[in-house]
Protein backbone atom coordinates (compact mmCIF):
# COMPACT_ATOMS: atom_id res chain seq x y z
CA UNK A 1 0.00 0.00 0.00
CA UNK A 2 0.90 3.65 -0.06
CA UNK A 3 0.54 6.32 2.41
CA UNK A 4 2.85 5.24 5.56
CA UNK A 5 1.38 7.22 8.25
CA UNK A 6 -1.65 8.25 6.60
CA UNK A 7 -4.96 7.22 5.42
CA UNK A 8 -4.31 4.27 3.98
CA UNK A 9 -1.73 3.12 6.69
CA UNK A 10 -5.04 4.22 9.27
CA UNK A 11 -7.51 1.91 7.08
CA UNK A 12 -5.62 -1.28 6.67
CA UNK A 13 -5.14 -0.81 10.57
CA UNK A 14 -8.61 -0.29 11.32
CA UNK A 15 -9.62 -3.19 8.97
CA UNK A 16 -6.63 -5.26 10.85
CA UNK A 17 -8.43 -4.44 14.40
CA UNK A 18 -12.24 -5.10 12.76
CA UNK A 19 -11.11 -8.86 12.07
CA UNK A 20 -8.69 -9.57 15.62
CA UNK A 21 -5.63 -8.68 14.12
CA UNK A 22 -2.82 -5.59 13.98
CA UNK A 23 -0.02 -4.96 11.98
CA UNK A 24 2.40 -7.27 13.22
CA UNK A 25 0.22 -9.98 12.31
CA UNK A 26 0.42 -9.45 8.58
CA UNK A 27 3.56 -8.44 6.46
CA UNK A 28 2.69 -5.01 5.19
CA UNK A 29 4.87 -3.69 2.87
CA UNK A 30 4.63 0.32 1.56
CA UNK A 31 5.41 1.27 -1.51
CA UNK A 32 5.90 4.79 -3.10
CA UNK A 33 3.74 4.48 -6.03
CA UNK A 34 -0.20 2.97 -6.25
CA UNK A 35 1.13 1.94 -9.66
CA UNK A 36 3.32 -0.52 -7.58
CA UNK A 37 0.68 -1.64 -5.76
CA UNK A 38 -1.47 -2.19 -8.91
CA UNK A 39 1.20 -3.99 -10.06
CA UNK A 40 1.29 -6.43 -7.68
CA UNK A 41 -1.93 -6.80 -6.62
CA UNK A 42 -2.34 -8.26 -10.70
CA UNK A 43 0.81 -10.73 -10.13
CA UNK A 44 -0.16 -12.08 -6.78
CA UNK A 45 -3.27 -13.21 -6.16
CA UNK A 46 -3.37 -14.04 -1.96
CA UNK A 47 -2.35 -9.86 -2.19
CA UNK A 48 -4.21 -7.43 -0.51
CA UNK A 49 -4.10 -3.79 -1.22
CA UNK A 50 -5.21 0.00 -0.29
CA UNK A 51 -5.07 2.15 -3.37
CA UNK A 52 -6.04 5.79 -2.97
CA UNK A 53 -8.42 7.50 -5.19
CA UNK A 54 -8.74 8.42 -8.15
CA UNK A 55 -6.39 5.73 -9.15
CA UNK A 56 -8.14 4.37 -12.21
CA UNK A 57 -7.65 0.45 -11.83
CA UNK A 58 -7.95 -1.91 -15.84
CA UNK A 59 -11.65 -3.72 -15.63
CA UNK A 60 -9.64 -6.90 -14.78
CA UNK A 61 -9.27 -5.67 -11.38
CA UNK A 62 -12.77 -4.26 -10.75
CA UNK A 63 -14.29 -7.23 -10.33
CA UNK A 64 -11.37 -8.77 -7.89
CA UNK A 65 -10.84 -5.79 -5.31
Amino acid sequence: MTGKGTTPEYVMNYLLSENGLTASDVDLQFKSEATEVASILKEDSAAIGVLPQPLQLPPAFRTRI
